[in-house]
């Protein structure tokens, strides 16, 4: 199973982390170069010449917050790369902003920023309704 497959299945992270071998730690020759390799790598498969690639921000949006535990946020930097940080429903706080240039990051940076992302979203999460004493989906 790849890590776009088990990300589909919403097991992204919950459990484990992703397989080492999957990554080149040290290089960029797996660098992310364009939107449809960040498609390809978070989906699973390609993108087809027929198909705009912004039109599908919202699927990849839709994917990496309900594939993680608290759930994080996506963005397109128009013409530089994409961005990630993590989500703390009930919360106002900035949390961090990851954000990345095309050809300047590669598949594992990608992934661990998701990580990141998102726990730090479930840090605020629990800091932030604590305060209420409340409970519930991000625990």
């Amino acid at each position: 199973m790849t890590q776009a497959d088990s990300f589909q299945h919403g097991e992204f992270y919950r459990n484990d982390d992703p397989p080492e071998e999957h990554y080149d730690e040290d290089a960029l020759e797996d660098g992310i170069e364009n939107f449809r390799q960040i498609w390809e790598e978070v989906i699973g498969c390609e993108v087809t010449a027929d198909t705009p690639d912004l039109d599908h921000i919202p699927r990849i949006q839709k994917a990496l917050f309900k594939g993680t535990t608290c759930g994080i946020s996506f963005w397109h930097i128009e013409g530089q790369g994409i961005g990630v940080a993590g989500y703390a429903e009930g919360s106002d706080a900035e949390l961090p902003q990851h954000n990345f240039t095309w050809g300047q990051f590669n598949k594992k940076m990608f992934w661990d920023a998701v990580k990141i992302a998102d726990e730090e979203g479930c840090a605020e999460w629990h800091l932030a309704n604590a305060e209420r004493g409340e409970e519930g989906k991000n625990d």
